[in-house]
């Protein structure tokens, strides 16, 4: 299985700027991050994001079925969220940038990597 440390550099650009903020330990803390109540649910998203997947420790998740579906993710609209997105500039995806990561992540990661047919539109329709 390919790294995501493999990844070409445009992927990596993307991955870093609409993941890093919660599915990393470089997370780069907004102003109202200091803020009481909003510094409590935000670390708590952080960490459930951390939890989930996180890059930093990519020895660990690599092969995680979260890994294996950050394309599915992507393309559902689930990642990076729109509440992130709508704040931060760097997670706004556009479509080409959205269809490069799935592409990537699908080939490299995801569900295709395993041989599982269902994100590329197969049916489970068998002659038994």
């Amino acid at each position: 299985m390919l790294e995501i440390t493999a990844a070409p550099a445009p992927v990596k650009t993307l991955v870093s700027g609409a993941c890093y903020d919660c599915h990393s330990n470089t997370t780069t803390y907004p102003w109202y991050a200091y803020i009481t109540p909003v510094n409590f649910w935000l670390q708590h998203h952080i960490d459930e994001g951390r939890e989930e997947l996180n890059f930093s420790r990519w020895d660990r998740y690599a092969n995680s079925e979260a890994a294996a579906e950050l394309g599915e993710s992507i393309a559902e609209g689930e990642m990076p969220p729109k509440n992130y997105s709508f704040i931060h500039g760097h997670g706004k995806l556009t479509t080409a940038q959205r269809e490069e990561l799935i592409a990537w992540f699908d080939s490299n990661l995801g569900k295709k990597a395993h041989g599982d047919e269902e994100r590329s539109g197969g049916t489970d329709d068998h002659d038994d």
